[in-house]
């Protein structure tokens, strides 16, 4: 098994109602943008939206993943700043998982243009690593 990475956009909401009140107009909103990847989610203490998953995707190179997000968020860059004025989100960041097997070192780095791109949509950026000791067959 090889280190697997994936991302997506996390747009939150500290209103845990959020979803409940709002998942008609946000369906609305995708389907008028012909957006089908999306999921909604909802804990006890907030709620938010997850676009552009990538799904896991076999790489040792986070950047790499990173910029698929980039450039789905660019193609949907109208929507997007849409969803940010209409609706009051407490957090906006790329989430990247990145799931770590037998040793492997993924290289986590953020190069200028990344920084620039962040910085341009007021985004944060989530690594959450987990490391996992699989013995060898």
């Amino acid at each position: 098994m090889k280190t697997n990475i994936r991302a997506y956009l996390n747009l939150a909401h500290d209103d845990a109602n959020f979803i409940k009140f709002n998942k008609g107009i946000l369906q609305s909103l995708f389907q008028k943008h012909n957006i089908t990847n999306f999921n909604f989610s909802v804990t006890r203490v907030d709620s938010g939206i997850e676009l552009f998953n990538t799904g896991e995707i076999e790489s040792l190179y986070a950047e790499n993943i990173i910029t698929i997000i980039k450039d789905k968020i660019n193609e949907n860059k109208k929507m997007i700043e849409e969803l940010i004025s209409t609706f009051n989100f407490s957090v906006i960041r790329i989430e990247v998982v990145i799931k770590v097997f037998n040793n492997e070192m993924p290289s986590i780095f953020l190069d200028q243009k990344t920084i620039q791109f962040l910085n341009s949509f007021n985004l944060e950026i989530d690594f959450d690593n987990y490391i996992f000791d699989v013995a060898p067959r």
